[in-house]
């Protein structure tokens, strides 16, 4: 702490309430005009992700106590905390006004933090059985948007923003139980690559000009998967 403190370069330092370990940090880039993302399915249950206004720079921490924090980037004001993992999360992505977080429970799930203030969860992704180890968001495709890899040896392409049932499959549990599910199970798993080594997937990166996905392993190869 001392060598830090001392440091020329250091211009800032946060200490998190919680004092968990911090698993994972991911930039929010803000907006200074009306931001807008073309989602249907979203758009049809009520589930809105665009913001008409300033959504300032904001960075999202991740970690053993479950809970994604957003953070505004220069006051370190703490905005809101995103909570429904029921472990550690252990990676985090931005898509637009859009988070996409994976964890030890096995989920990855979506949030739509449009309104910084009031992050809300809009579905959650259930195929991995194991801890997910990352994700990636897919710029530019035209069906597949989001790739996860997980400790069950799975890599897995999907398509985050299909919702596991409609709009009239939602509208039909609602009128059964008498309230409308919490969130939405969603995500359409497109294509499913698994590990042939004894180490798992690790770590991915999207080669967008040749549509692939780089994937480390454990044991220390580095696969290359094509997209649909």
């Amino acid at each position: 702490e001392g060598k830090l403190a001392n440091d020329p370069h250091l211009r800032q330092m946060l200490e998190e309430d919680s004092g968990e370990e911090i698993l994972c940090i991911r930039y929010c880039p803000g907006t200074s005009s009306q931001t807008t993302v073309s989602v249907p399915k979203l758009s049809a249950l009520g589930i809105s992700p665009n913001s008409t206004e300033f959504r300032p720079d904001t960075f999202l921490t991740g970690g053993n106590d479950a809970v994604i924090r957003l953070w505004h980037l220069s006051t370190f004001e703490l905005l809101c905390e995103l909570e429904g993992h029921t472990d550690a999360v252990t990676c985090l992505q931005v898509d637009a006004n859009f988070v996409i977080s994976g964890s030890e429970d096995a989920t990855v799930r979506v949030w739509n933090v449009s309104d910084v203030k009031h992050g809300q969860q809009i579905s959650v992704l259930r195929a991995h059985t194991q801890t997910i180890r990352d994700i990636v968001v897919l710029p530019g495709h035209s069906v597949a948007n989001l790739a996860s890899c997980s400790a069950d040896g799975t890599l897995k392409v999907w398509d985050y923003t299909s919702l596991a049932l409609d709009a009239d499959d939602l509208a039909a549990a609602e009128a059964d139980s008498g309230t409308m599910p919490d969130v939405p199970e969603g995500g359409k798993v497109l294509q499913e690559f698994h590990s042939t080594g004894s180490g798992g997937f690790q770590c991915i990166a999207h080669c967008q000009p040749r549509n692939e996905l780089l994937v480390g392993t454990r044991d220390g190869r580095i696969v290359v998967h094509a997209l649909p």
